[in-house]
């Protein structure tokens, strides 16, 4: 500056710097990281932290509301929870889908496995199943497992009344599990049919 009997000033001029933010958005409990959002901003310069829409999951807190940026740590946290949702787990007769036989239902949180297991039921053997696990989703959690009806052989014995060692005739056969077999009574030459057991 040369002295004058005027205006003695100058001016020196200067740029803020920038620094790099971080944004974390985490599962709270876990720490599992959801998304990282980088950037970067001039010096005290305030960020806003914003929540975002992530499925299974929802919005709990934020460590702070912005970030002013310094030359330090400029970090902030978005915490979510795992949602939890309903499954089920349905066992029916292979051909006969609406013979359901039992059903296993329970809750789990989102992106949990639930193992797909067989159970035993009385007169079916298990067959196959649509698949091995649930991968716990937003919505339909089911699984089916499929079970074909045991076959089983029957006889109707034909005998003489108050002498059932004396067999007139039987009849065999075989069945599925809960059929109904009609017994029926036959001719025999010298009698007479009288009764039975059952129907």
């Amino acid at each position: 500056i040369k002295i004058s009997d005027g205006e003695n000033i100058a001016y020196v001029y200067y740029t803020r710097n920038s620094y790099n933010y971080t944004i974390k958005h985490v599962e709270e409990n876990t720490g599992v990281v959801l998304k990282t959002i980088t950037d970067s901003a001039k010096y005290e310069e305030s960020i806003d932290v914003k929540e975002l829409t992530f499925t299974g999951f929802t919005y709990v807190r934020k460590s702070n509301e912005t970030i002013k940026i310094s030359d330090g740590e400029n970090i902030a946290y978005v915490y979510y929870t795992r949602n939890s949702y309903d499954y089920t787990i349905k066992h029916v007769e292979k051909g006969n889908e609406s013979n359901v036989l039992g059903t296993d239902t329970g809750s789990a949180n989102y992106n949990d496995i639930v193992e797909v297991k067989s159970k035993n039921f009385k007169g079916f053997t298990y067959d196959s199943q649509e698949k091995e696990t649930i991968v716990i989703d937003t919505e339909n959690n089911i699984a089916t497992v499929y079970y074909t009806r045991n076959s089983y052989s029957y006889v109707i014995k034909h005998v003489e009344k108050g002498n059932e060692e004396n067999v007139l005739g039987t009849d065999t056969g075989s069945a599925n599990f809960e059929d109904v077999i009609d017994v029926k009574s036959r001719e025999f030459k010298g009698f007479t049919y009288d009764s039975q057991d059952k129907d």
